[in-house]
């Protein structure tokens, strides 16, 4: 069942994106919308080959699973993404000091709201995964 919702959903993509498209040559919406609609169109063509090729093809379907439920995929996943985020930090930080020198308030001000946003974020996900396990 699940591998329908995935081909109906990237069918929905691409019907979106269809849409926007069109909308855009219509002059209904603004030409921005062009670029979310071949996004979502792109996105949805290659899903929708994936999600049939998952279906079709029993290596590549072992193969997929494997990939996802592996216990070392997994962890180097969530490595790669505790890097990303550490790094992530680090770039707000040296992005808000240069700001700060450069007397560029405003965007010193985002730089160090993301940082604040990322360290609630973080602190909350720390309470829920610690009461998890």
């Amino acid at each position: 069942m699940k591998e329908y919702k995935n081909i109906i959903i990237n069918t929905l993509y691409i019907i979106l994106g269809i849409v926007l498209i069109v909308l855009v040559f219509m002059n209904k919406v603004n030409s921005l919308f062009a670029g979310f609609g071949g996004g979502l169109l792109g996105v949805g063509v290659v899903q929708l080959i994936r999600a049939i090729k998952y279906k079709t093809n029993s290596e590549y379907k072992e193969m997929v699973d494997t990939k996802t439920n592996d216990e070392r995929n997994r962890f180097i996943s969530m490595k790669a993404w505790s890097w990303a985020a550490y790094s992530f930090i680090m770039i707000c930080a040296a992005i808000t000091i240069i700001c700060l020198i450069m007397s560029k308030v405003t965007y010193m001000q985002i730089a160090a709201g993301i940082i604040c946003v990322m360290l609630v974020l973080y602190y909350i996900c720390y309470l829920i995964v610690s009461k998890k396990y």
